[in-house]
Formats: C-alpha cells, sequence, structure tokens
C-alpha cells in the first residue's frame, strides 16, 4: 500500500499525546499531515486530539460515542471537558425504555444544571436510518432544546483520524467496520452485517474463535486449564449467553481478553492473525483507495492488538521485488538462442547480489557453528522451491561430511509429498511448519533458517516468528528488502536478484541464490565442524564404487602408500578415510 500510515488510536477520552480534544462535529479546520508510510501511531480517540478550548460564547457540546459494549461521553462547556462513561447502546439490542433509562441513570445525574446546547452522538448501528431517528428521539425527549446530531460511529472516527484529508477509517471494538472518507463525508463502507454474519476481527469475533478452540477441544492441555480457571464456564452455559441471554456479542467479546493474557502462545497468536487478517481481506483489500490512503483504526481490539496490525499492514505494502514485471517481454517470440542468452545474462548477476551480502552470510554462519559445536542441530525450513533446495542441502550433508541424518534437517511445507509433487496451498498455514519443528523436538540448542524469496511465505514466517518467542535463534534467506520474514529473523540475508526472466518464477534466479548461498552456509560449518582435511572430503560415507574408489586413493596419498588392495582393506577396516589415517597415525 503506497503511502500506508497506520494510526492506532486508544479508547475515546484517553489522552496520549494530544491534550486537546477533537472536534467530530465536522467543524474542525486543522489539516492532518500524513506520516511517513508504516509510521505506528499511538494517539488519542476522536474526542480527546484537537479541541481548541474556548471560552466565549461557545455553545455547550455533548458528543458521544458508542459501541456495544459502553458509551463514552465528553460534555465541553466553558472551555472544560467531563468525561462520562455509561453502558454501550446499540439499537439492534435495546428497546427505547431501556435506552432511556441508561441515560437517565448513568448520563443525567452527572451533568445535571447544565443546559446542553448541542449534542453529537456517534453510534454503532446509526447507518440504518430507522436506527438513527430512534437514537435521536430518545435524546430529543432528554435534551428538548438542544440540536440533535445522530450519525453512525464511524463517521466520528473517520473526522477523528482523517480531518478534512481523505483516506480510510476502520472500527475494531466489539464490531468491526470500515469506510472510505473524502473529508467530508463517507463515501463507500462495507456493510456492518453484525456479529453473526460479520464483524470480521472485532471482539466478538475473536471471542467466538477463543470459544470454538475450546469447545472443539482444539486448545492444547495448557491452554484448555488456563480457560477453565479463568472462566469457569461450560458449554451449556455458553450455550446459554449466547442463544437466549441479551447482548450475546458483548458475552463473545469477553472472551477476547484470554488473548491478550495469552499472547505468545502458537494457538493464541493464529486466532489473533486469523481474525485480523479476515478483516483486512474481507474489507480493507475491496478499497481501491486502501492502495492510495492513509488507513487508521479506532477501537480496543485494534489498540489490543497492534503489533498484529502494524505486522499485516507491513506484509501488504512492502515492495515485492521478486514480483516485477521482466525486463524481456515477448518471450514466446524469441529464438532458443535468444532465451538461452538472455537467462544466462540474468544468471550472472546473482553472484554479484550475493557478494554484498557476504558480511551478514558470514555473521549467519559463525552463529549457525556456535550453536552446533555446543551440540544443537540446524534446521532448513521452506516452502515450494525454497523447501525443496533446503532438503537437498540437508540431504547431501551425512554422504559428504559423514554427519548424521537428523543433524541437519529440512522441512518443507506439506511434508514429504510436497519434495516431488508441488503442494502449493501447503505454504499459506503459518502455524504448520512450528508444529512441524516440534515433531523434531526443537529446543533453543538448535539454530533454524527460514527460507522464502519473497519473505512473504505464511509457513516460513510464522515459524520464525514462533522460534523468536520461544527463544531459538534464527536466519533466513530472502530475495526482497525489508521482507516480513527478515523482520522475524536474527540473522536476515537478503539477496535481491531483480525481477525473474519470467515474471514471478522465483526457482530461476532467486532459486540460484538461494542454493549458492545454502552452498555457503552447509560447507562453512562442515568445514568448521572438522569434517574437512586439507580439502578432501574425509568423513564422506563409501556407499558406492565411485566413492570407495575415491577413498582408496585419498587414502593412499594421505599415507604415502602405493599398494591400491591394501589401502582398499585398510578403508574397509575403519569405514572412512579419516578414521583409517587417525588409526595408522595412532600406531593401531
Amino acid at each position: 500500500m503506497n503511502q500506508l500510515e497506520l494510526v492506532i488510536y486508544t479508547t475515546l477520552l484517553i489522552k496520549v499525546q494530544n491534550p486537546e480534544v477533537a472536534d467530530t462535529t465536522g467543524n474542525d479546520k486543522r489539516t492532518k499531515s500524513l506520516q511517513h508510510k508504516n509510521s505506528f501511531l499511538i494517539n488519542s480517540h476522536p474526542l480527546t486530539s484537537n479541541y481548541k478550548s474556548q471560552t466565549i460564547n461557545m455553545p455547550v457540546k455533548l458528543i458521544a460515542d458508542s459501541g456495544s459494549t459502553k458509551c463514552e461521553w465528553c460534555l465541553i462547556a466553558d472551555g472544560k471537558k467531563k468525561k462520562i462513561i455509561t453502558q454501550g447502546i446499540s439499537p439492534y439490542f435495546l428497546t427505547g425504555e431501556q435506552v432511556s433509562g441508561i441515560l437517565q441513570k448513568e448520563l443525567i445525574g452527572k451533568i445535571k444544571n447544565v443546559q446542553v446546547d448541542e449534542v453529537f452522538y456517534y453510534g454503532t448501528g446509526l447507518g440504518n436510518i430507522e436506527n438513527a431517528n430512534f437514537i435521536k428521539r430518545i435524546l430529543k425527549k432528554i435534551f428538548p432544546i438542544a440540536k440533535i446530531e445522530t450519525k453512525i460511529d464511524l463517521l466520528a472516527a473517520a473526522r477523528a483520524v482523517c480531518g478534512h484529508d481523505k483516506g480510510i477509517a476502520c472500527i475494531l471494538g466489539t464490531g468491526s467496520n470500515s469506510c472510505f472518507y473524502d473529508g467530508k463525508k463517507i463515501v463507500k463502507n462495507s456493510p456492518g452485517l453484525g456479529y453473526v454474519l460479520g464483524d470480521e476481527g472485532s471482539g466478538a469475533y475473536l471471542g467466538r474463535k477463543v470459544i470454538q478452540y475450546f469447545l472443539y477441544n482444539t486448545f492444547d492441555e495448557d491452554l484448555t486449564l488456563r480457560f477453565k480457571k479463568q472462566f469457569n464456564t461450560n458449554m451449556n452455559e455458553i450455550l446459554e449467553n449466547v442463544y437466549t441471554k441479551p447482548q450475546p456479542n458483548r458475552y463473545l467479546a469477553s472472551f477476547t481478553i484470554f488473548l491478550a493474557e495469552n499472547r505468545g502462545h502458537y494457538m493464541v497468536e493464529n486466532i489473533i492473525e486469523d481474525g485480523l487478517n479476515d478483516f483486512f481481506f474481507t474489507h480493507l483489500y475491496k478499497y481501491r483507495e486502501s492502495w492510495l490512503y492513509p488507513i487508521s483504526f479506532v477501537g480496543s481490539v485494534a489498540y489490543g492488538f497492534k503489533d498484529v496490525l502494524k505486522t499485516l499492514c507491513f506484509m501488504s505494502e512492502f515492495i515485492r521485488i521478486t514480483e516485477q514485471p521482466s525486463h524481456y517481454r515477448h518471450l514466446e517470440k524469441m529464438s532458443v538462442k535468444e532465451i538461452i542468452t538472455h537467462i544466462n545474462d540474468e544468471d550472472k548477476t546473482v553472484p554479484y547480489a550475493i557478494e554484498k551480502a557476504l558480511p551478514r552470510i558470514e555473521e549467519l554462519i559463525i552463529a549457525i557453528t556456535d550453536k552446533m559445536l555446543a551440540g544443537g542441530r540446524l534446521f532448513y525450513v521452506g516452502a515450494g522451491t525454497s523447501g525443496r533446495l533446503g532438503i537437498l542441502d540437508a540431504s547431501e550433508c551425512p554422504p559428504t561430511y559423514g554427519v548424521p541424518f537428523d543433524l541437519v534437517i529440512g522441512i518443507i511445507a506439506g511434508g514429504k509429498d510436497a519434495i516431488i509433487k508441488s503442494i502449493e496451498d501447503a505454504e499459506d498455514d503459518k502455524m504448520q511448519g512450528w508444529l512441524d519443528l516440534q515433531k523434531h523436538h526443537i529446543s533453543e540448542k538448535d539454530f533454524v533458517v527460514g527460507i522464502a524469496a519473497s519473505g512473504t511465505t505464511p509457513y516460513v514466517v510464522g515459524t520464525l516468528r514462533q522460534c523468536k518467542l520461544h527463544n531459538i535463534e534464527t536466519g533466513c534467506i530472502v530475495c526482497n528488502q525489508e521482507s516480513p520474514l527478515a523482520a522475524v529473523s536474527d540473522y536476515p540475508i537478503e539477496v535481491v536478484v531483480g525481477p525473474e526472466f519470467v515474471t514471478g518464477s522465483t526457482r530461476m534466479k532467486s532459486g540460484t541464490a538461494q542454493k549458492l548461498i545454502l552452498n555457503m552456509i552447509s560447507t562453512t560449518v562442515m568445514i568448521q565442524l572438522g569434517r574437512v582435511e586439507d580439502n578432501r572430503m574425509v568423513n564422506m560415507q563409501l556407499n558406492n564404487e565411485k566413492l570407495r574408489d575415491r577413498g582408496v586413493h585419498m587414502l593412499m596419498e594421505k599415507l604415502n602408500m602405493n599398494n591400491y588392495e591394501a589401502a582398499k582393506k585398510l578403508l574397509q577396516q575403519y569405514g572412512s578415510v579419516k578414521k583409517a589415517v587417525d588409526a595408522v597415525k595412532a600406531g593401531k
């Protein structure tokens, strides 16, 4: 997203940076300056950011922003402001009598003896004109001489975060919604379908997922015990609250606290990221404007999980050089000679791109070697071509250097079947890689290298993110700059080889770069581990006649032997060149 700006706003009226109060009435004449792309500004909510207090001939204003869970009011009189919180008011769940009762009990007593001149009420469900008029009639009875405006809460969010600039405003609270705002009015928005049919990414949406994981026994034993201890509930009670008691959306949203208090567990992170991702795909990606204008968020869920939102925005924005158009056009019209010449020309650029990354490759190899010298293992994790290259490199270490097959391990999305048959959708599961690592009893002693040309593959990014949470050191090999994978890696290797000859075919230059770097990693590490002497593979496995013959000649050279058969017998006795040489030198 070009010029993407993520602005997360806290709950209404909570001052974080700006001590002034925003005018969400539409009369604010300010011009909001855009932050640098991907800036992450934690600011105040609509009603506490930009109001210039004045004491002369100012009408007394009462501004409200109501979700389903709570309604926050700001009384502005004589240049002073007063904050009041009441229950949330949703016209879909409350009768007129109930709304009046809430206002009389929780609001009026706190602003008595104050004549309100203007009421600006922004609330959930007021995109429906009948609901807007319903709330307006109730307010008019309570404030008979006041000018009253009732609008959807989305407009308050848009006025507060966008001012008079164009932008996309989003709400992620108990419910969710979004709109494109042209600086004056909402010109496009997603339909608010509520907690049953929509509200993707909202508290109710995430809370429903928590309940499903519990009731379907998807949580592991640890999370199940934590859930039972925190909520002390059961299926019958949950179903009763959801299907028979009032305001089930609030009830569902109340379980979101479980996610906030158990961050770091892979199942919890999965629920959060999936839910917010659903909001992005269902809402934001349908706005063409999302590629041109800032995107801003308000609401408790947005604030609570701002780190995940920031990552999702970053993944949406950064430039994928690997996906950029080829420098060549109309390949089908080229001769064979032209095609292979151009491919060769492109391949020549790969070593030069790697050369720029040599200092970082060195750091990565040193970190891997330190782990393996201390008894750790090396894991490669990838999907598609990247995964196959990792498996190739790992599988060649035992025969080449005589190390155990479980010292360097390659893991590919989709498992063994994906090695010979493409299983492209396997890469979309961001938690499966971590589960695959757990099968090998991964620990802090080990080192994990993620391989992904784009740097965005969910299977790989998710795996390294979990490694980070579990204090497992990681590196990565990517062919884009500033990728999400590099962001979660301790030792990122970014080798930008440019657009592919066939657009997006990263098995070409990107794959070549990855293979060359993997050669560097495994070869250098094995030398550092003492698996090479001089320039010889003295620990290679003698699994075929060619290798046995090579071993015999190597042994003859190192021991200055002239008798082939004697050297062959010695090699058969000890099983490797190194062991035979060591035995002879030791006089055995």
